[in-house]
């Protein structure tokens, strides 16, 4: 009787899986998600970068693209 209340414990859901199997399915879930994250955080940041070396090529230099942006923002 106290083993099979030990057991019942120790078990978790209607598919019986022990409780480090669920905490470690939890666990890998949660890495796969920070994952994905850092990966796209990372894509953004590339694409970001490219885009501003994009503007300063097209503007004629880094004084040219604050003086457009400066223009833009200001309206003059």
């Amino acid at each position: 009787m106290a083993k099979t209340l030990q057991e019942n414990r120790s078990r978790l859901g209607g598919l019986r899986l022990d409780v480090a199997t669920t905490d470690k399915m939890g666990r890998d879930a949660s890495e796969v998600g920070i994952g994905v994250i850092m990966v796209l955080a990372a894509l953004i940041g590339i694409w970001g970068i490219a885009c501003l070396f994009g503007g300063i090529i097209q503007s004629g230099g880094v004084s040219e693209l604050i003086n457009g942006y400066l223009a833009a923002v200001t309206g003059r």
